[in-house]
């Protein structure tokens, strides 16, 4: 069959699913949902399940919440099956709804509104919210009660627009089921059918917990698919260990019910992007062809969401447009444009599976830097590691708060020491601007992939209560350019001042290159970057700013910190000084530095002098360190040399992936603080899960994207 029949067949494949999953979520079949033991995350501000009257019911607070996922956009009935002491008048808001009342009484009744409520459209999709509430509570074995629930329904008056996260998770499940099937040899129409049915047959039956069982099929189809491969090499033995995986998730669930819903998904979320990221030739054969339709798509979403993602929409379209031509690149805004398009097209070639080998003897590591990205990102595993602060002896509390400083900040100075060797040996390439093309498309493969894909991952998961829009600043770093920054993700905080960083030199050292030499030029750019935000940041620290969402967050004022690694690194090139010297500061200021943080941690959100000085000192002595540690050989000790160095090449997904990581641990071991051993426990899978995720993460997106990167002499 000629290949545009082939893409056309499943195209169609594709749609009939869509169109046969959305009938079923749009049907007019009741929706009803049963208040009991498996829907404690349906409920909020209700009592334990009981049992009387035949049936299980919970007694509500004097105000209550039911959250109801699937429902879509139209008019529907509202009755509830309920009970309550004689004369009891509760009154029920159904989102943006008028209130209405009901006055119920004892024995279960089913009591419908007296009016219709109406359902919008809203993107993006949210659960439909009903609250109960009772202003007259009744008081009873010492708790307020209002009343007694036992079912919800929903009764649509004619069709209705399906709610878009149902149906993408059922049309997710299908495709799924379907991969399954054709990994066990089963035809894959054949598979792809019997899911498709099995999923419309249960969207239409069980219309109030369609979306739960779809949200279990997904979990434990997901989860059977993406961990045994993982765990077992032998593919004879899948099938085997997909079916234990899938009574372990299933007895997971009636052991500890909703508490263990949330951190299995994230379990599943994290295997099922490895192993995603592992068969991406498989998938992408199949999407690749809707390529730009998708990212259309994204780009409408995005600009649905708010007036920052419309902006953002608009200005990506632009500058992919513009950076689709060929040619020399013939202006700074060309280059850019270029810069912009390159990562997409290198993001296509790594999901083709396209390999570059290297050009040439490939440059050797330096061991000294390695040990400094490697005490920098285990400083933050260690900041980091929540489940151990109880135990630190009183004179050493202030130690993981250190940790999680000091690896941030060595982060920053090693940044600025690297980026400023590749800027000083191509200085003179700077009047071109295919040098500022080079260095953005550079920097920008390195990071932005991994980046948007733990922020994805994030948002469609939800640690800590994140969803996809509030990601909307983060793809663009403005979420703390002068506020706070968000609770999710807080680690991209200082990604954001690297990335303007970058962004902010290279632009402003290819313009002034126009009228000065290169050299001249970074001279003025370092000195604008160093001088500025030390001499702001200095005065609003001793405000009342806050010093972590503040003063040591924001981008404007933190900008000297890498500034400070690129002024050392061609100081050291040009004018280099005793080692000596530098290893008496090293040792000087790291001492004064670890002094000064220890007696003043808990003090740093007053002004004061220690917020001042803190920073420039910390950023100063680890610069010491640099050029002593550039030069550092350990020809003896091989294995801790490769272990040193297996920490420095893990060390971005590790810092990105270490969080949700610790949070998916805490959950599934129920929360810390049970026990000492308990803690530990969870500190000693934190630690071994984190690094095996971004080992995996390196090899499988890293390494390979690093080498479809352009060359430096492009």
């Amino acid at each position: 069959m000629p290949k545009r029949h082939v893409i056309m067949l499943r195209a169609l494949v594709v749609l009939a699913v869509i169109t046969v999953l959305g009938m079923a979520w749009s049907a007019p079949v009741a929706y009803r949902v049963d208040i009991g033991r498996f829907d404690s995350a349906v409920v909020q501000g209700f009592y334990d399940p009981e049992f009387g009257s035949g049936t299980t019911f919970r007694w509500s607070q004097p105000q209550a919440t039911l959250t109801l996922a699937g429902v879509g956009a139209g008019d529907y009935q509202l009755d509830i099956h309920a009970t309550a002491p004689a004369g009891t008048v509760v009154t029920v808001t159904v989102a943006d709804n008028p209130p209405q009342t009901l006055q119920l009484n004892a024995g279960f009744v089913r009591y419908p509104l007296p009016h219709t409520i109406y359902v919008p459209w809203q993107w993006p999709p949210q659960p439909l919210t009903i609250t109960l509430t009772v202003a007259n509570p009744t008081s009873q074995a010492q708790r307020l009660i209002g009343v007694a629930v036992d079912d919800v329904r929903l009764t649509p008056t004619g069709w209705q627009v399906p709610d878009g996260v149902a149906l993408f998770q059922s049309i997710l499940v299908v495709l799924v089921l379907a991969a399954v099937g054709r990994w066990l040899r089963i035809p894959m129409g054949w598979s792809m059918l019997i899911a498709l049915i099995g999923i419309t047959v249960g969207v239409l039956m069980r219309r109030g917990d369609a979306a739960t069982a779809v949200q279990v099929a997904l979990l434990v189809v997901s989860c059977s698919w993406a961990l045994p491969p993982l765990l077992i090499r032998q593919r004879r033995y899948w099938l085997v260990a997909a079916l234990v995986i899938a009574g372990l998730i299933g007895s997971g669930l009636w052991w500890r019910g909703v508490a263990l819903w949330q951190p299995l998904w994230q379990l599943g979320a994290l295997a099922l992007t490895v192993s995603a990221i592992t068969m991406r030739r498989l998938w992408w054969h199949w999407l690749r062809p809707w390529r730009w339709w998708g990212l259309a798509g994204g780009v409408l979403a995005m600009a649905l969401t708010s007036w920052l993602g419309a902006c953002i929409a608009l200005l990506t379209s632009l500058l992919v447009w513009q950076g689709r031509r060929t040619g020399p690149i013939d202006s700074r805004l060309d280059a850019l444009c270029r810069a912009v398009y390159s990562v997409f097209t290198v993001l296509d070639a790594w999901l083709c599976g396209r390999y570059v080998a290297p050009v040439g003897a490939v440059a050797p590591r330096r061991v000294g830097l390695d040990v400094i990205r490697a005490f920098a990102i285990v400083s933050v595993l260690l900041g980091h590691a929540s489940a151990l602060y109880a135990y630190y002896p009183v004179a050493l509390t202030w130690l993981p708060y250190w940790f999680a400083y000091v690896g941030v900040e060595c982060f920053f100075v090693l940044s600025g020491w690297l980026i400023g060797g590749l800027l000083i040996r191509q200085l003179d390439t700077w009047q071109s601007p295919t040098a500022l093309a080079v260095f953005l498309h550079r920097r920008w493969v390195r990071t932005l992939p991994t980046y948007w894909l733990v922020l994805g991952l994030v948002g469609v998961v939800g640690w800590g209560g994140a969803t996809l829009t509030d990601f909307v600043p983060y793809l663009v770093f403005s979420q703390n350019i002068w506020h706070a920054h968000p609770p999710f993700l807080f680690v991209a905080w200082s990604l954001s001042i690297e990335e303007w960083f970058y962004l902010v030199t290279a632009i402003a050292l290819s313009l002034l290159a126009i009228w000065w030499r290169p050299a001249t030029a970074l001279r003025i750019v370092l000195l604008v970057l160093v001088a500025v935000p030390w001499l702001v940041r200095s005065s609003l620290a001793l405000t009342d700013m806050s010093w972590e969402a503040g003063v040591r967050q924001l981008v404007p004022l933190r900008l000297d910190a890498l500034a400070m690694g690129v002024v050392l690194v061609w100081w050291w090139q040009r004018r280099p000084i005793a080692l000596a010297w530098l290893q008496v500061g090293a040792v000087v200021g790291s001492l004064v530095v670890i002094t000064l943080f220890a007696l003043t941690y808990t003090q740093l959100d007053l002004p004061t002098w220690s917020r001042v000085l803190l920073l420039p000192l910390t950023t100063l002595t680890v610069a010491c360190w640099l050029p002593w540690l550039a030069q550092l050989t350990w020809a003896r000790w091989a294995r801790l040399t490769a272990a040193i160095q297996w920490l420095a090449l893990i060390s971005y997904p590790l810092y990105l992936l270490h969080t949700p990581w610790r949070l998916t641990v805490e959950g599934l071991f129920g929360g810390q603080g049970a026990s000492w051993w308990h803690d530990t426990l969870i500190t000693i899978v934190y630690l071994i899960g984190s690094l095996w995720l971004a080992h995996r993460w390196h090899l499988l997106l890293e390494r390979p994207l690093m080498q479809l990167r352009w060359r430096d002499d492009h």
